[in-house]
């Protein structure tokens, strides 16, 4: 049996530098939660049950080029984000 969950948030601003080039930034907040648990078909019910939970936190960077009125080209820098995991209760 597994079962996981996970929340996540995402706000960002964006600026416009002129009118072909903007910029942009953000903060990614992560909850995840997961209940994982191993059995074997004698009866017995879970024979090893993992269960966790924790936060995580990252950055985002963008670019948004538009050269000609046709034509956008964006570009997006997602910083690796870790979950700092605590037993669940």
């Amino acid at each position: 049996m597994a079962r996981g969950k996970t929340y996540n948030a995402t706000p960002s601003f964006a600026y416009q530098l002129n009118n072909w080039l903007s910029i942009g930034a953000g903060v990614q907040i992560q909850y995840a939660k997961a209940d994982v648990g191993f059995s074997l078909p004698t009866g017995l019910g879970n024979i090893l049950n993992i269960a966790g939970n924790g936060w995580g936190y990252g950055l985002t960077a963008s670019v948004t080029v538009t050269p000609t009125p046709i034509t956008t080209i964006g570009l997006l820098a997602i910083a690796r984000r870790s979950i700092r995991k605590s037993a669940a209760r």
